[in-house]
């Protein structure tokens, strides 16, 4: 039996059009990079037209996210590229934002 596909054409060129990124849009079809490219290379050749989408071309951190008993362990790769992308999206360092964030859950 053949799995359904999310691939929604309306969705997908709506989405595109609202200016939403590549993230926003995988998480909205709670589908990987991957398939979304091929969404995207499938309604591109529908419409005939090309379509660019922030963080398309984006490298994807390295590593994987483990589950275990104790919690979530981060591959040192993932890690620091989620360290730096917080950073540069904050505009501050590690310190701050551990202070801003505890200070806040009180």
């Amino acid at each position: 039996m053949p799995v359904a596909s999310k691939f929604d054409a309306m969705k997908l060129r709506t989405m595109i059009t609202e200016g939403k990124t590549a993230q926003q849009i995988m998480d909205a079809f709670d589908i990987p990079k991957t398939t979304l490219k091929n969404h995207l290379t499938k309604l591109m050749t529908l419409d005939e037209k090309f379509y660019k989408i922030e963080g398309m071309d984006a490298r994807v951190a390295s590593g994987s996210v483990k589950f275990s008993g104790t919690g979530l362990r981060l591959s040192p790769t993932l890690l620091a590229n989620y360290s730096a992308q917080r950073q540069l999206l904050l505009g501050t360092d590690d310190n701050y934002f551990c202070a801003s964030t505890s200070a806040s859950a009180m």
